[in-house]
């Protein structure tokens, strides 16, 4: 059996949700394929759970609608690189207007295998790699079909980064806009990433306050000088440390939200075999004797607290190091972090796109357009002789130029699967082939699952940290799935020898 794998990697953050419209017989890329965690709380008790993918979420004690005795079950999946986005069929659109995602959630709770209410909101943050003040939050609503239409649109919380990130937008127009771009060359230096070219992280600082001093004494300073045409920057002794640092942390958020256009390096794609598709991730430069990490299919931690919190105090927990974003949910369901796409005013123009799909027998096929950096997904709506429209008759669609994009065809008849992809960036007038080949449905799906497309990548938390975990099913019971089972914790050397399982309970 051959093993299919994407040959594309596409760096940068920004992802959707909804079923293909299309009439195939079977829908093969659903919100099934992506793997749920589960774990079970007493409903008296408060928790703050961290999944493997770096969300937190919150709960006040009787937040739910059972008995306090009883014990609840809380299933969570998450999608927020473009990869999982693709690999569910989840597409972003709010009544029919294209959406850019910041990262969509499942939350739901059930006793007894009946779902229950919210009785109190659960605070919920989802990691993102930036920042981008123009998301909200939006409520899944199932359509007949199966699909989602993302509605409602609510403010987010403020984060503490996302306020700091905030201030420095504010400073930088206040202070800097004259001279300076966040991300590119201007009367003075681009300011992104400039902490990493300057000698130390303080110099930035420095070097604001008496810039003149500076270009006396020191020699990356008088290089900037005679770069910039001699030109002498104007001091800011008003601007303190956390000032200037929230004025670059902005102008390095800048630089992941709006990249700038590559090169059109881009070529057709399609699966490829072999096995450099499989990959090891190894964990160097421990640090310590022993590193905890939880085993495979052990997907939600129930972090400590210092006391036990109540409903006013569970928002007290340390401030995350990485943007998040932050909302309340009053009932269960999917939730998508979006803003419209038309909200790129000064990027976004209506281009032409068509899709024709090259087919060796006639198939009913789901057909995708997927703009991993900005997690947008959207389904292609099927015209004569096999051709594709993704939003407007006549194949208008808005969309931002020189973007990279994937077209995406999937469907299955009675025997196999059928897949055809191409790789492409965003120009005004586009009809895109597609060669459509038999696969299997496993091999696909396992293609996808290899790619995050987007490049995002959340990391796990740090070794050294132990994990309190409520009492869940009792793990003796073998006929319960994985990722039931009670949660282990893994002490494993860090020569990767001797390893020794143990349970750790909640006391």
């Amino acid at each position: 059996m051959k093993r299919f794998l994407l040959p594309f990697s596409v760096a940068a953050l920004v992802l959707m949700s909804c079923n293909s419209k299309s009439s195939s017989n079977q829908n093969i890329l659903t919100a099934q394929n992506l793997k749920s965690a589960f774990i079970y709380l007493s409903a008296d008790s408060a928790y703050n759970l961290k999944t493997a993918k770096g969300a937190i979420l919150k709960i006040a004690e009787n937040s739910f609608d059972v008995k306090g005795n009883e014990k609840l079950r809380l299933e969570i999946k998450e999608a927020y690189s473009a990869g999982d986005i693709l690999l569910a069929g989840l597409t972003t659109r709010s009544n029919g207007k294209l959406l850019q995602s910041g990262g969509m959630i499942y939350i739901n709770a059930t006793s007894n295998g009946k779902k229950i209410e919210l009785l109190k909101p659960i605070n919920v943050s989802i990691p993102s790699a930036s920042y981008d003040e123009r998301m909200q939050l939006f409520k899944g609503e199932v359509e007949n079909d199966g699909s989602i239409n993302w509605v409602a649109p609510q403010p987010l919380d403020t984060s503490p980064v996302a306020r700091n990130i905030i201030n420095g937008k504010a400073l930088f127009k206040a202070n800097c806009a004259s001279c300076h771009k966040p991300t590119m060359e201007f009367t003075g230096p681009v300011l992104a990433k400039c902490r990493e070219r300057e000698p130390d992280r303080d110099w930035a600082y420095r070097f604001t306050r008496n810039p003149s001093a500076m270009t006396q004494t020191d020699a990356y300073a008088r290089t900037i000088f005679q770069k910039y045409n001699k030109t002498q920057m104007t001091a800011f002794p008003n601007l303190n440390r956390a000032d200037v640092n929230a004025i670059l942390d902005y102008c390095d958020n800048e630089a992941i939200l709006n990249p700038l256009p590559k090169a059109n390096t881009a070529t057709p794609a399609s699966f490829i075999t072999g096995d450099s598709a499989s990959s090891t991730q190894q964990i160097n430069n421990c640090g310590l004797d022993t590193f905890y990490y939880p085993v495979p299919d052990t997907n939600i931690l129930v972090l400590p607290f210092i006391s036990k919190p109540d409903t006013n105090q569970i928002n007290n927990s340390p401030v995350p190091e990485i943007p998040m974003y932050q909302f309340n949910i009053d009932q269960s369901g999917w939730y998508n972090v979006d803003c419209f796409v038309d909200a790129n005013r000064d990027m976004v123009t209506t281009v032409n796109l068509i899709a024709t799909l090259k087919m060796p027998k006639p198939l009913n096929m789901q057909v995708y357009l997927c703009i991993p950096q900005r997690k947008l997904l959207t389904y292609g709506m099927e015209k004569p002789n096999k051709e594709y429209e993704f939003y407007e008759a006549g194949g208008s669609i808005p969309l931002v130029l020189n973007d990279e994009a994937i077209i995406f065809a999937i469907g299955s008849d009675s025997t196999n699967a059928y897949y055809g992809i191409t790789r492409f960036t965003v120009q005004a007038k586009q009809n895109i082939r597609i060669n459509v080949k038999a696969s299997t449905k496993e091999d696909i799906l396992k293609a996808i699952k290899s790619n995050k497309l987007d490049g995002i990548k959340i990391e796990i938390e740090k070794p050294e940290i132990y994990f309190r975990q409520s009492s869940l099913v009792d793990s003796s019971k073998t006929d319960k799935p994985k990722e039931e089972m009670q949660m282990q914790i893994i002490k494993k050397p860090c020569n990767g020898e001797n390893i020794n399982s143990k349970i750790i309970q909640k006391k």
